[in-house]
């Protein structure tokens, strides 16, 4: 017999995007507010969203983070505010991409979409065992 979970059976859970804010050598106040409103923009377009101000090592960080449930992290610098745009990073595949900050919340939809198709796509072999 073969047994295949139907994800549409199973109540929907939203996955969460982790704002991550770099420690740089400017000043803390404007990269807080960056990142809130990173964060804002998201959460403003419909996403989950974890802030994450912890110090560790980006590997500490990035484990706590799966730990919590995000999919994904934006990672906010010094150089990120500069430029108006966004470093995230896709925790399941380790992807990295730059994005605009205006367009943040629908880059990551997308991106969440082609990981989601990219998945199902990945594990039909192992369901069908």
């Amino acid at each position: 017999l073969s047994l295949q979970l139907n994800r549409n059976l199973l109540p929907h859970q939203q996955k969460s995007i982790a704002v991550v804010r770099v420690n740089s050598a400017v000043d803390t106040h404007l990269l807080d507010a960056y990142a809130l409103n990173a964060a804002a923009l998201l959460r403003r377009a419909g996403h989950k969203v974890l802030l994450d101000h912890t110090p560790g090592s980006p590997s500490k960080q990035l484990s706590r983070l799966i730990k919590k449930g995000a999919w994904a992290a934006v990672f906010l610098g010094e150089e990120e505010m500069n430029n108006k745009h966004a470093t995230a990073k896709c925790l399941t595949t380790g992807r990295q991409y730059i994005f605009h900050l205006d367009t943040l919340p629908a880059d990551l939809h997308h991106l969440l979409r082609e990981e989601e198709n990219m998945g199902d796509v990945r594990e039909t072999p192992r369901a069908q065992l």
